[in-house]
């Protein structure tokens, strides 16, 4: 077992030395780049967006899609959005284009909630309060439908849970119940007639992203994007 472990590990070795070779790289993730005209061979402004969900698999499902959208009003958008999502995540319009890579924002807290010894209730600030719980039915094709159950404490949704000490997880996400104030804000982007106005507009961004953008006035720019969380000090 030993010899076949040193030998898969020289055979991986000799592969990833081939792809750094041939510039292949070896890991995968989202990437952007976003040029001023004075360092660009053309004398333009560029942007180039790389955006990556998840390992390419041959026979796997795209979970993005390329659309363009025609409104009466102005906006006339086109790129990549998730189906379900009603318009234009990474893309352009007449005047601007924009990328994303994942922000990586430290805003979401992991908290250690103390259950009592009915299961059904967690301690805070020195009382108890019951769970909330949330059942929903998921729909099975061809078969019976199942209801499953989660719960939530003041803090967020339990993710994890040690029935052997009464200790639940939960997670607590800044832009909780927030959500759809990105999407108010990508409504403006896309409707945005100038810089300020576009800034503006992602600055009520909620969640975290990298957002790398350029028009054509030539303006390269790059902001980070989303809610911090609004933690206590420490003591």
């Amino acid at each position: 077992a030993q010899e076949t472990a040193e030998r898969l590990a020289e055979q991986n070795a000799a592969r990833d030395a081939l792809y750094t070779e041939w510039g292949v790289p070896l890991s995968f993730g989202s990437f952007a780049a976003v040029l001023a005209p004075s360092v660009s061979a053309s004398g333009n402004a560029m942007l180039l967006g790389a955006p990556q969900m998840g390992l390419p698999e041959e026979d796997e499902k795209a979970v993005t899609s390329e659309v363009e959208l025609i409104v009466d009003g102005g906006i006339h958008i086109a790129g990549m959005t998730v189906p379900g999502i009603p318009g234009v995540i990474i893309g352009r319009t007449q005047d601007r284009a924009w990328t994303l890579t994942t922000g990586f924002t430290d805003n979401v807290d992991t908290y250690v909630e103390q259950l009592d010894m009915t299961g059904t209730q967690y301690v805070f600030e020195g009382g108890l309060q019951p769970l909330q719980p949330f059942t929903s039915t998921i729909e099975v094709a061809d078969g019976d439908d199942v209801e499953y159950t989660s719960f939530r404490t003041i803090h967020g949704p339990i993710y994890a849970l040690d029935e052997t000490t009464g200790t639940a997880f939960s997670w607590r996400y800044a832009f909780w119940n927030r959500e759809l104030e990105m999407v108010e804000a990508y409504y403006d982007v896309w409707r945005a007639g100038d810089f300020q106005t576009y800034v503006a507009a992602i600055e009520r961004s909620t969640m975290s992203f990298n957002l790398f953008y350029n028009d054509r006035d030539q303006t390269p720019a790059f902001w980070h994007i989303g809610l911090y969380p609004q933690r206590p000090a420490p003591v």
